[in-house]
């Protein structure tokens, strides 16, 4: 019964320990997402994190959809600085991408750009 127990106890400490780290994820999502929203209002972002390491960003009929390349890069490189006030301490990847979408009762069609965020600079 002793053995049951540690096990027990063992198991719930790591299951609540890797959902700290889901959790600090999450919340570092929404920040960067509403920061992002802040900035840029009409667009509606979209936050994709992978392994932990790789950020895509989705700027969804956006006002950028109609810019200058100069001015997206512009853009890339504010939310750049969005991400990187997030992750100061953590080697990141990732690529912004303006999204043309257009919603139909049974799809969605879309188009995207994208271009290289700058998350090792300074």
């Amino acid at each position: 019964m002793k053995n049951t127990a540690k096990s027990f106890i063992l198991i719930t400490l790591i299951f609540f320990s890797s959902c700290s780290g889901l959790v600090d994820s999450f919340g570092k999502m929404t920040k960067i997402k509403d920061s992002i929203e802040t900035v840029y209002p009409s667009a509606d972002v979209g936050i994709n994190i992978t392994n932990g390491t790789y950020i895509n960003v989705s700027l969804i009929n956006s006002d950028l959809n109609n810019k200058s390349e100069e001015e997206k890069r512009k853009a890339a490189e504010k939310i750049s600085r969005i991400v990187k006030s997030y992750y100061k301490d953590k080697q990141m990847q990732g690529r912004l991408y303006f999204v043309k979408q257009k919603n139909y009762i049974i799809y969605k069609e879309s188009q995207s750009v994208g271009i290289d965020l700058d998350l090792n600079g300074e």
